[in-house]
C-alpha cells in the first residue's frame, strides 16, 4: 500500500461518482476547474503584477477597500444558495417563481447593502473623500451579485459550462483592463472602475447565456409566501455568510485600521498566495454535493462513507500544499513580488496552513444540508469570527501581518473543525474530519 495517498485522490473519482451520473458530474468539475484555473491564472499573474506596480501602500489600500466591500457583500446572496439548487433539483415546475423571488431578494439586498458600505468606509478612521469615491465605485460590484441566480439554475441542471462561458468575457475584459493600466500608468481609481464594469459584465453574460439556452424571463415571477419559506429557512445561512467573510477579511480591515496601508500589502501579498487554491474545494464539493446528498435518503452507509472520501481527499491535498509552500516561502515571494514585499514570506509560511481547515469546513456544507444541521455552521462561523477579532486585537499591535495570520488560522481551525466537537450532532462529522486531518483513515478510504 505504498501508493495509497495517490491512489485514494483516484478512488475519490473513480469509485464515488460511477454509474450514469459519473461522467456528467466530472464534466461538471471539468468546467468549475476550468474556470477556477482561468481566473487563477489571471488574477494570480495580473494580481502580481498589479501588486508590484501599485506597492504595497496603495495595494494595501486596495485590498483593504476590496475587504470591506466584499464584507458587506456577503449579505446579497441571502444565505440561499445550497437551498435554491435544492428547490430546483426537486422541483423545477416552479423553477420561474423560485428564481424570479430569490433575484428580486438578492437586487433588493444589493442596494441596501452598498448604501451601508460607503457609509460604514465614510466613517471610519483614517478616510479621506477621495477613499469614499474609490468605495462608492467597488460597490458597483454587489448589485450585479443578484444575477448569479442564473449561475443556481445551471447548477441544479449540472451546467455550470454555461456559467463558466458566461463569465469568462468579463474576467478576460477585466483583466487586460488592469493590464493597461499598468502599460499606461493607470491610477488607483482605474482598477476600482475596472472591478465594477468586470461584475457587470459577467451579471449581463449570465443573463444572455440563460435566454440563448431556451429559458425565458416570462416564467418567472415573485412569490411572497415562497420568499418567506426561503428566508426562514436560509436566515442561519445568512448570518453565517456574512461571518465567513467577517472572518475571512476582517483581518485586512484591522490591519489597515491599526497598522498602516504598507503593513496591509505586505500581508495581502501573502494571502493572494495561500488563498489562491481555496476554489479547489468549492469546485468540487458544489459539483458532489446534489449526488452526496442523495445518498442520504438510499444508501447512508455509502453516504458518510462518501463524506469520509471527501475530507480525507481534502486533507490529503492541503497538507501537501501547505508543507510544500512552507518550505517554498521565500523563493515563491521573493519570485512573484520582488524583494519590496520580502516580509510576506513568512506570513505566508503561517498562513497558508488554515488551508487545511478550508478545505475540511467546505467538504461540510453537503453533510450540514443533509442532516439539517445548518445552524451549527451559524455558531461555528461566529465563533471563528469572534476568535479573530480578538487575537487580531490583541497580536496586530506587536506582531503586524504575523498577528493577522496567526489569529486567522486559529480561527480558521475552530470554525472549520474543532467547533464541532461541542455538540452532539455535528461530532460524527467532527471525527470524520480529525480521520482525515491525521491521515489515519486513509488505508480504510483507499481499500473500500
Amino acid at each position: 500500500m505504498d501508493n495509497a495517498p495517490l491512489a485514494t485522490i483516484g478512488r475519490f473519482w473513480l469509485s464515488v461518482f460511477l454509474k450514469p451520473n459519473f461522467k456528467k458530474v466530472l464534466s461538471n468539475t471539468w468546467w468549475l476547474f476550468a474556470d477556477r484555473v482561468l481566473r487563477l491564472v489571471f488574477g494570480l499573474t495580473v494580481g502580481i503584477w498589479v501588486a508590484r506596480y501599485l506597492g504595497p501602500q496603495q495595494f494595501g489600500l486596495l485590498n483593504y477597500l476590496t475587504a470591506v466591500v466584499a464584507m458587506f457583500a456577503s449579505i446579497v446572496p441571502l444565505g440561499l444558495d445550497t437551498i435554491v439548487v435544492r428547490e430546483l433539483v426537486q422541483d423545477s415546475a416552479d423553477a420561474g417563481d423560485v428564481l424570479g423571488t430569490t433575484f428580486l431578494l438578492r437586487a433588493v439586498a444589493g442596494v441596501v447593502v452598498s448604501v451601508v458600505a460607503i457609509a460604514f468606509v465614510a466613517v471610519t478612521p483614517k478616510t479621506t473623500s477621495q477613499i469614499v469615491l474609490l468605495t462608492t465605485i467597488l460597490s458597483l460590484t454587489v448589485l450585479p451579485r443578484a444575477a448569479d441566480v442564473f449561475d443556481l439554475c445551471f447548477q441544479s441542471r449540472m451546467q455550470s459550462k454555461l456559467t463558466v462561458t458566461a463569465k469568462n468575457a468579463g474576467t478576460i475584459i477585466g483583466n487586460l483592463g488592469r493590464i493597461l493600466l499598468i502599460i499606461r500608468s493607470g491610477s488607483l481609481i482605474g482598477f476600482c472602475w475596472v472591478a465594477a464594469i468586470e461584475s457587470i459584465l459577467g451579471a449581463v453574460g449570465l443573463a444572455f447565456t440563460y435566454v440563448l439556452n431556451g429559458d425565458s424571463f416570462r416564467t418567472w415571477g415573485f412569490n411572497w409566501h415562497l420568499a418567506r419559506r426561503l428566508l426562514n429557512e436560509s436566515w442561519p445561512l445568512i448570518l453565517s455568510s456574512m461571518a465567513i467573510v467577517l472572518y475571512m477579511r476582517i483581518d485586512v480591515v484591522m490591519l489597515r485600521t491599526m497598522a498602516g496601508d504598507t503593513a496591509t500589502g505586505i500581508y495581502a501579498a501573502a494571502t493572494r498566495v495561500s488563498e489562491v487554491f481555496y476554489f479547489v474545494p468549492v469546485a468540487i464539493t458544489t459539483s458532489v454535493s446534489p449526488l452526496i446528498i442523495g445518498l442520504r435518503k438510499s444508501n447512508e452507509e455509502l453516504y458518510l462513507h462518501r463524506m469520509s472520501q471527501l475530507f480525507t481527499f481534502f486533507a490529503l491535498l492541503a497538507l501537501s500544499l501547505s508543507l510544500v509552500t512552507t518550505f517554498a516561502a521565500k523563493f515563491i515571494v521573493n519570485a512573484l513580488f520582488g524583494s519590496i514585499f520580502s516580509q510576506a514570506a513568512p506570513i505566508l509560511a503561517v498562513h497558508i496552513w488554515a488551508s487545511a481547515f478550508v478545505f475540511l469546513g467546505v467538504a461540510q456544507s453537503p453533510w450540514d444540508v443533509s442532516e439539517n444541521a445548518i445552524s451549527y455552521s451559524l455558531f461555528r462561523t461566529i465563533a471563528g469570527a469572534i476568535i479573530n477579532i480578538v487575537m487580531n486585537l490583541v497580536l496586530i499591535p506587536h506582531l503586524t501581518g504575523m498577528g493577522a495570520a496567526i489569529a486567522t488560522l486559529v480561527s480558521y481551525a475552530v470554525s472549520g473543525v474543532f467547533a464541532n466537537a461541542l455538540f452532539a450532532k455535528t461530532r460524527p462529522v467532527f471525527k470524520l474530519q480529525m480521520k482525515a486531518l491525521t491521515l489515519s483513515g486513509l488505508r480504510e478510504t483507499y481499500s473500500r
